[in-house]
């Protein structure tokens, strides 16, 4: 066990890990920092607890950061980049890709791929949407990426999931890495199937409800898919009342709440196998990857 510097013990290892035993495909993890509502100082806190965390279990992590936190927060984006994480782009502000122009979103990226550049001492070349909105409603966005210099993406779900008013996931996309005919890639997220259901389990709340039998199955069935984890600082934050976020309904706000005290322990798991950061498995991401047409 450690001690965060909340006071907090948090597991090195738990026992259900050393029960399940190490993943067979390693894995990669991420962090999406933003403020969900609660504030910064309690994302500063909730940072600080994922630092701990990432630190005891020897991760080098890809920190998918919102830009606009480089004016709020520029301390909490250094702590990461001095731990050696690797700092990618989240977005200007966390919004979905459809309720922005190509313009707008163009001129975000690359105000923020300056800024966190700036604040981290990195060359930031990836990026993930807010909410995986790379869909069938924004098929321009991979163009906007290669003209604001990034070379790679982590925004899509390759299957179509109910839910909301904007698509979640964009179906009939490959599994697998990609090339955007643009040149920029793309790292699908990792799904569960089970004949036509498709759960993006290895991360958020997804990986928080998750059985811990079908953890375990859905790790083993992985087969030629990228292996890779996301959480987001509330994740964790057991302490947090539950009230009503911002845009979302009772139901998505319950549902973003509930279970948090579980999420340490199955992180836990997946770190007994963890892989090198996004932009370390980029180039043989790359060598592997199709071109698709889809622009």
């Amino acid at each position: 066990m450690i001690r965060s510097k909340a006071n907090r013990l948090l597991p090195a290892r738990s026992l259900t890990a050393l029960i399940l035993g190490r993943p067979d495909h390693p894995v990669t993890f991420s962090v999406d920092l933003e403020d969900h509502g609660g504030g910064l100082d309690r994302l500063a806190g909730n940072a600080s607890r994922l630092l701990d965390w990432l630190a005891s279990n020897h991760v080098r992590a890809t920190i998918f950061t919102v830009g606009e936190l480089g004016r709020t927060a520029p301390a909490i984006i250094r702590r990461f980049a001095e731990a050696g994480h690797e700092i990618a782009c989240h977005g200007e502000v966390h919004e979905r890709l459809e309720r922005l122009s190509p313009a707008q979103l163009r001129t975000g990226l690359i105000a923020a791929r300056q800024r966190l550049s700036d604040l981290s001492g990195q060359s930031v070349e990836g990026f993930r949407a807010p909410e995986f909105s790379l869909t069938p409603l924004t098929p321009w966005v991979p163009n906007v990426l290669a003209e604001a210099g990034y070379l790679w993406s982590s925004s899509v779900m390759p299957t179509r999931l109910r839910g909301g008013e904007a698509p979640i996931g964009w179906a009939g996309l490959p599994a697998r890495p990609f090339l955007w005919s643009s040149g920029v890639l793309e790292i699908p997220v990792p799904l569960l199937r089970i004949g036509p259901f498709h759960m993006p389990f290895m991360g958020g709340m997804w990986l928080r409800y998750l059985p811990l039998p079908l953890l375990r199955l859905a790790i083993k069935r992985m087969g030629d898919q990228p292996s890779w984890a996301y959480c987001h600082p509330y994740d964790i934050d057991t302490k947090e009342k539950f009230s009503l976020l911002p845009g979302r309904s009772c139901v998505a706000s319950m549902a973003m709440w509930a279970n948090r005290g579980r999420m340490v322990e199955r992180m836990t798991i997946l770190a007994a196998n963890p892989a090198p950061c996004f932009g370390e498995r980029v180039l043989l991401w790359r060598q592997q990857a199709v071109t698709i047409q889809k622009q």
